[in-house]
């Protein structure tokens, strides 16, 4: 059950970290001049899920990274993740 845990860790963290980096790699948007991030997502949450048969919805959440990930020269620390 811990190793499940530790595996939605880092699959939130990589989720987060794809999105600021296809976001910065667009050329359209300019991160350092934002101190916050939201990454929005297609489809409901996992916390929705009250019928049980959606078990791959992406849970709302806010991830404070271990160490300070940097992304197009801009510090991440947190960031949140919602439907």
């Amino acid at each position: 059950m811990v190793s499940d845990n530790v595996n939605v860790a880092l699959e939130a963290e990589a989720l987060i970290k794809d999105a600021l980096n296809a976001a910065h790699d667009s050329g359209d948007i300019d991160l350092t001049q934002f101190d916050a991030f939201l990454v929005v997502h297609a489809g409901g949450d996992f916390q929705s899920d009250i019928n049980g048969d959606s078990p791959n919805d992406i849970p709302t959440f806010v991830l404070e990274f271990g160490d300070t990930v940097i992304i197009g020269g801009k510090h991440v620390e947190r960031c949140m993740v919602l439907p």
